[in-house]
């Protein structure tokens, strides 16, 4: 097996995780946004509540990084000592 067809393997091999991180960005910031729609309905909502979604809502929006290829395409090359150029 030749060394191009190996980065081809690992850099399709890394894309799935991207994928799935991504995926899961997403259906968290929705769920974030359900939560806070369902908190804005309720006027007894708890502040600790109230803080909670907005803090997850946060941390989701923190982690929608659209680098994940990159940084996956980074690791590959550094692992067969390829240097940008």
């Amino acid at each position: 097996m030749n060394a191009e067809t190996q980065i081809w393997e690992l850099f399709y091999a890394g894309l799935t995780p991207n994928a799935m991180f991504m995926v899961a960005m997403v259906l968290l910031t929705w769920l974030g946004f359900r939560f806070a729609a369902a908190i804005s309905n309720d006027s007894n909502t708890p502040m600790m509540a109230i803080i909670g979604v907005l803090e997850s809502l946060l941390i989701a929006a923190a982690n929608l990084n659209p680098n994940q290829v990159s940084k996956t395409i980074a690791t590959i090359n550094m692992a067969f000592g390829v240097r940008p150029a």
